[in-house]
């Protein structure tokens, strides 16, 4: 009888104790983005960059063309899209001034889809 409360409690006993136990999926299974850079278009994705980060008010527009940089529409935009310095400092490569001024850097993905789309001869679409 007291082998029964033994083998009882001992099986109760590890059933509990794995049941415990849990992993966290993020850790175990990490989730990487794939950023897709087959359909870019200009007005759809790389404008939207771009106003959201470069020609608003203040900084590279057509009102204030900071630095001289007019990043507002398609025209300024592939004017300077081919020169080192903008894709420089939108990679905060060191020999240039870092872009977004006081702020965070591009997403990565962001990045990736302006230099697919100034390889892909930076189409007006």
């Amino acid at each position: 009888m007291k082998l029964k409360y033994v083998i009882f409690f001992a099986t109760f006993f590890v059933i509990v104790i794995s049941s415990c136990y849990y992993d966290v999926e993020e850790e175990l299974y990490p989730t990487t983005s794939v950023c897709d850079t087959t359909k870019i278009s200009f007005k759809t994705t790389i404008y939207p960059i771009f106003q959201s980060n470069c020609n608003f008010s203040g900084c590279h527009n057509s009102a204030s063309a900071s630095a001289g940089v007019n990043l507002e529409g398609y025209a300024n935009i592939k004017a300077n899209i081919d020169l080192p310095k903008l894709i420089g400092s939108i990679r905060f490569d060191s020999k240039y001034s870092a872009m977004p001024k006081n702020s965070g850097q591009l997403k990565s993905c962001d990045i990736q889809k302006i230099d697919q789309w100034r390889k892909n001869g930076s189409p007006n679409n």
